[in-house]
C-alpha cells in the first residue's frame, strides 16, 4: 500500500486548498522551517487515524484562517494496480466526518471500522484499535521530527515489548495474555469476596455458638409466671398504674411499660415527697419568725426625726445669716471711721480763719473740736450689736448633728422594718402556693395535715418500689421464657450457617483450582509470547546489523541487537549497543551515546522494523526532517541507506536545508523509466498557507559510464 496523492484545505498551515503528488518512490519535502512540511506529515497521519500524535488530547486542527472554517483531507493509496482508495475527512472543530471509498463508499464509524481492516486487520481484535494502529504507524512508518528518540528513551521496555509483539504479529496472543490477567485478576478479587463471605460465616457460626452457651438449659413454668403476673396486676391497680399499662397480656412489651410506669409514678411522688418536707419546713420557719414591728410608728419616729432636722437647719442657717450682717455691718462703720479719721487730720494741718475749700466763715472753735475728736477716732455713732451670739450658733450646731444622728437611726430602723415585713410576705406567700400546688388547704392544723400526707406518700413510694422490684423478677422469668425460644432459633441458625459454610468452603476449592489453572495459561502465554517475540528479533537481527551499520553513529559500538526478555510477568524489551572488540555492552544506549548517536541508534531502528516486519500498514518511510536530529557523518549513511530503502519501500522525506535537499534529490534519483522523485519546495507561508512548487527529477537510466582513459 503506496500514497498517491494528498489534498488539504482549511488544516493546520493551510488554509487554502492544497494538492500533493505524492505518486512516486521517493518524496521530498523541501522548504524553510514553518512552511508547512510537518503539517503535510499531519494531514497524512490524521487522515488515516483521526488525530496527530504530536499533541497531548484533542486538538482543534482548523486553520485559524480557514476559508469555510472547517478542515478537509483527503488522502488517496493504491495497492499495487489495484483500485485506488480514497479517505476524506473533516471537522468543524466539534465532530469528524469521515469517508472511505474502495470500491465500496463508508462513511464515518463503518469508514473508520473500514480503514482498519484494510490496512491493519489485526487492530480490529484490539480493546483500542485506532491506538494499535497509531502504534502501528509510528513504530515502522512514519518518524516524527520531535519524536525520533521515543523508541529509546520515553518508551519504558515493557512498552516497547508490547508495540514490538504488535508489530511482529503476535499481539493478540501479548492481548490474550492481558485479558486473562485481567480476568484472572476479577476472578481473583471474586474469590476475595467469597472468601470474605466464608469469614463472615464463620464468625457468625462463632457467635451463634457463643450465644447459645449463654441461653439457659430450662425456662420456668408459664403457669408460675402467670400466678405472679396476675398478683402484680391487682398490685398495680391498686397503686393506679393499671390505666397506664393497656393491656393485661403476659409479655415482655407489657412487663416492660408497667415498669417504666412505676419509675415514673416513683419519680414524681419522690418530687412531691421533697415538696411537702420543704413546705413544713417553711411552716415551722415561719412559726420561728419574730414578730412583724409596728410600721407606722417606726414611720412616724422617722418623720420626726426628719422635721427636727429640718428646724434646726433652718435655725442654724437665720443665726449664721445675722452674724453675718452686723460683721458687714461693724465693717462698714470701722472704714468710715477711718476715712472721716483721715479728712479730720487733713483738714486741721489746712484749717484758716476761711474754710479753705469754699471760703465761706464758720464756727472756728467748734468746728476744731469736731475734727480733733474724729482726727483722735472717736465716734459718736454707738457700733450695732448681733442679737445672735457665735456660741449660740455653735449650740445650734450641736443640737442639729445630735438630730441628724437621731435621723439617721429612724431611717434605718425604718428600713429593717420593711424589709422584715417583705420577708415574712415572700415566706408566707411561697408556703402558699407550694400548699396550692400540693392541695393542702392553710389552717391552723396545717403542719398536722402535712405530716400525714408524707407518711401517705412515703407508704405509696414503698409500695412502687416493690412493684418495680417485682417486674425486674418477672422480666427475668418471662426472658427465661423468651431465651428457650431463641434457642431454638440459634440452633436453627447454627445449622444453616454450617450448611452455608460448607458450600462456600467447596466453592472456594473449585475457585482455587480454577485459578491455578489460569496461572498456568498465561505463565504459558507469557512464555510463548516472550519466545514467538524472541524468534522474530533473531530473524530480524542480520537486518538490524545492516542498518545500524550503513549509519554507523559509533566508533566503537558498532553492534546493535534488540533484547527480549520476561520479568515481573511482563515482557521487556531494549536496543542494545556492543563493543564487540572488548566486549563492552550496555541495554541503555542513551546513557552512553550522545544526542545525535543516539537519535540515529533510534532512526536505525525504525527503518529495521519497516524493512524487516512482515506487515506494515502502508509500505512507505515517513521521515520528517532528519537532519535536525542527526549530525553530518550520520546523515551520509542514513542517505545511502535510504537509497538502498527506496528500492522497497516509497520515501516522503522533508528537510529545512536546501542543500541536504539537493543532496537528497541526486542520491534518490530514480534509476528505471518506471520510477519516479517528486520535489515540493515550500516558501514564502502566508495566511492562505505557503506557495508550492513540484518538480520530478528524471530518471538516470544510464546507470555505468565509461571514463575516457586517454582524456
Amino acid at each position: 500500500m503506496k500514497l498517491v496523492s494528498l489534498e488539504v484545505g482549511g488544516f493546520r498551515a493551510f488554509a487554502g486548498k492544497h494538492s500533493f503528488d505524492l505518486d512516486g518512490q521517493a518524496i521530498l519535502l523541501v522548504g524553510d522551517n514553518g512552511t508547512g512540511k510537518t503539517s503535510l506529515f499531519d494531514a497524512i497521519y490524521w487522515a488515516l487515524c483521526g488525530r496527530v500524535p504530536r499533541f497531548d488530547g484533542d486538538p482543534n486542527v482548523i486553520s485559524r484562517w480557514s476559508e469555510t472554517g472547517e478542515a478537509t483531507v483527503t488522502l488517496t493509496l493504491r495497492r499495487d494496480s489495484q483500485q485506488p482508495l480514497v479517505i476524506t475527512r473533516t471537522t468543524d472543530g466539534r465532530a469528524q466526518r469521515v469517508r472511505f471509498s474502495a470500491g465500496e463508499d463508508y462513511r464515518d464509524g463503518s469508514a473508520n471500522d473500514q480503514i482498519l481492516r484494510t490496512l491493519w486487520e489485526d487492530a480490529t481484535l484490539t480493546e483500542d484499535p485506532s491506538r494499535t494502529f497509531s502504534v502501528a504507524l509510528e513504530r515502522a512508518v512514519y518518524l516524527q521530527q520531535d519524536r525520533v528518540r521515543d523508541f529509546v528513551e520515553a518508551v519504558s521496555d515493557q512498552d516497547r515489548f508490547l508495540a514490538m509483539s504488535e508489530l511482529l504479529g503476535v499481539g493478540r496472543v501479548a492481548e490474550l495474555q492481558m485479558q486473562l490477567e485481567r480476568g484472572r485478576s476479577a476472578w481473583t478479587r471474586a474469590t476475595n469476596v467469597t472468601t470474605g463471605d466464608r469469614d463472615e460465616l464463620a464468625g457468625r457460626l462463632s457467635n451463634a455458638q457463643a450465644r447459645l452457651a449463654t441461653l439457659p438449659t430450662e425456662a420456668p413454668k408459664i403457669a408460675a409466671v402467670r400466678v405472679e403476673w396476675d398478683a402484680l396486676l391487682s398490685r398495680a391497680t391498686r397503686s393506679g398504674l393499671g390505666a397506664f399499662i393497656g393491656s393485661n397480656e403476659l409479655s415482655a412489651t407489657t412487663i416492660d411499660r408497667l415498669s417504666r410506669q412505676a419509675d415514673a409514678q416513683l419519680g414524681i411522688e419522690t418530687r412531691r415527697l421533697d415538696s411537702l418536707k420543704q413546705l413544713s419546713a417553711d411552716l415551722q420557719a415561719v412559726t420561728s419568725l419574730s414578730p412583724v414591728p409596728d410600721i407606722d410608728l417606726i414611720r412616724s419616729a422617722a418623720d420626726a426625726a426628719d422635721s427636727d432636722v429640718k428646724r434646726l437647719q433652718a435655725a442654724v442657717t437665720d443665726a449664721q445669716r445675722q452674724l453675718r450682717e452686723v460683721r458687714r455691718l461693724k465693717l462698714e462703720s470701722a472704714t468710715q471711721r477711718e476715712e472721716l479719721q483721715t479728712l479730720a487730720q487733713l483738714a486741721l494741718r489746712h484749717l484758716g480763719e476761711r474754710c479753705p475749700v469754699c471760703g465761706q466763715s464758720y464756727d472756728h472753735d467748734l468746728t476744731m473740736h469736731r475734727l480733733t475728736q474724729l482726727a483722735s477716732g472717736v465716734s459718736s455713732t454707738p457700733e450695732p450689736e448681733p442679737e445672735v451670739t457665735s456660741q449660740a450658733i455653735v449650740e445650734l450646731g450641736n443640737q442639729l448633728t445630735t438630730a441628724e444622728t437621731a435621723r439617721v437611726t429612724r431611717a434605718a430602723e425604718l428600713i429593717a422594718a420593711e424589709a422584715a415585713i417583705r420577708d415574712d410576705a415572700s415566706v408566707r406567700e411561697r408556703i402558699r402556693q407550694r400548699a396550692a400546688e400540693l392541695n393542702v388547704q392553710p389552717s391552723d392544723n396545717a403542719e398536722q395535715g402535712i405530716a400525714l400526707l408524707i407518711n401517705q406518700i412515703q407508704d405509696q413510694i414503698e409500695s412502687l418500689r416493690q412493684i418495680r422490684s417485682a417486674t425486674e423478677a418477672l422480666a427475668v422469668s418471662v426472658a427465661s421464657i423468651s431465651e428457650e425460644a431463641r434457642r431454638r432459633e440459634v440452633l436453627s441458625d447454627i445449622d444453616q450457617t454450617q450448611r452455608r459454610l460448607t458450600d462456600v468452603d467447596r466453592e472456594l476449592q473449585r475457585r482455587r483450582k480454577t485459578g491455578e489453572t489460569a496461572s498456568r495459561m498465561i505463565d504459558a502465554l507469557r512464555e510463548s509470547t516472550s519466545d514467538l517475540v524472541a524468534r522474530q528479533l533473531e530473524e530480524l537481527d542480520p537486518l538490524v546489523q545492516r542498518v545500524y551499520g550503513r549509519i554507523d553513529p559509533h566508533p566503537v559500538f558498532k553492534s546493535l541487537r534488540l533484547l527480549s526478555w520476561m520479568r515481573g510477568g511482563r515482557g521487556r524489551l531494549s536496543a542494545e549497543v556492543a563493543d564487540l572488540v572488548t566486549e563492552v555492552r550496555s541495554a541503555n544506549p542513551a546513557v552512553i551515546l550522545s544526542s545525535s548517536q543516539t537519535n540515529a541508534l533510534a532512526v536505525a531502528v525504525f527503518l529495521s522494523l519497516n524493512l524487516g516486519l512482515p506487515m506494515r500498514p502502508i509500505d512507505a518511510v515517513l521521515l520528517d526532517d532528519p537532519l535536525q536530529s542527526l549530525d553530518d557523518v550520520n546523515l551520509l549513511g542514513l542517505i545511502d541507506l535510504l537509497r538502498r530503502t527506496m528500492q522497497r519501500r516509497q520515501l516522503v522525506i522533508s528537510t529545512h536545508d536546501e542543500r541536504f535537499g539537493q543532496l537528497l534529490a541526486r542520491k534518490l534519483r530514480p534509476v528505471d523509466r518506471g520510477q519516479r522523485t517528486v520535489i515540493h519546495r515550500f516558501f514564502d507561508w502566508g495566511r492562505r498557507g505557503p506557495n508550492v512548487t513540484m518538480t520530478s527529477i528524471p530518471p538516470d537510466v544510464q546507470r555505468f559510464r565509461l571514463v575516457d582513459q586517454t582524456a
